[in-house]
């Protein structure tokens, strides 16, 4: 999930880092809290459940992926491409993809 919907009014106005990072990459540390959300207080709401079990499919799919093609993990990851971005090797928030694997929120 990017920081910033694709119809939001500031997506490409922003300029650079938070054009570039906060606006269209998916963040790790914001889909943990979100899928969290999901998982812990939402889970019961129409719609909930496949939307938490998608976007935690999706999460660990795109960063093994890019883990398999780079050989690092990233700081964040292109919200169209799912192409690793930022500082490599990263093991700060990326590291979170653990703990939605195991489901510990």
């Amino acid at each position: 999930v990017g920081s910033l919907s694709p119809c939001d009014f500031f997506l490409m106005r922003l300029s650079c880092y938070v054009m570039l990072v906060v606006g269209q990459n998916q963040r790790v540390n914001l889909n943990y809290l979100f899928l969290r959300a999901l998982k812990t207080r939402y889970y019961h709401l129409p719609g909930a459940e496949p939307l938490y079990r998608r976007l935690r499919e999706d999460l660990i799919k795109n960063i093994a992926a890019q883990y398999q093609r780079t050989g690092k993990l990233w700081e964040n990851y292109n919200g169209t491409s799912g192409e690793g971005r930022g500082t490599a090797p990263f093991t700060g928030w990326t590291s979170l993809i653990l703990l939605i694997m195991a489901e510990i929120y």
